[in-house]
């Protein structure tokens, strides 16, 4: 998979660009995203809004959960180490080497 133009992920894309992964990440790198991250419930969270405005928008675009990242992150050679909330909707997302 060739990185987009401008090396943007496109949310209903498979993967991370190989620009992101583990062949691209020196050993004990970190992969930061900073991204709104599903919760598990049926509490209001923004995510879940934009969650609904991707299905309606793409083929197959979903914003991902913490399991979804890790998902995503292990198909690229990397392993999730962290979510860290943040005082807004968007968390940021850390991928190490390893």
């Amino acid at each position: 998979m060739n990185p987009p133009e401008g090396g943007r992920l496109d949310r209903g894309s498979r993967g991370l660009p190989p620009a992101v992964g583990r062949q691209a990440t020196p050993d004990g790198g970190k992969v930061l995203l900073v991204e709104l991250v599903l919760t598990p419930g049926n509490e209001f969270h923004l995510g879940n809004l934009v969650d609904v405005e991707m299905l309606v928008m793409t083929e197959r675009g979903l914003e991902p959960t913490e399991a979804g990242y890790q998902k995503l992150f292990e198909s690229a050679g990397l392993r999730l180490h962290a979510v860290h909330a943040t005082p807004t909707p968007w968390s940021i997302v850390e991928a190490r080497v390893g």
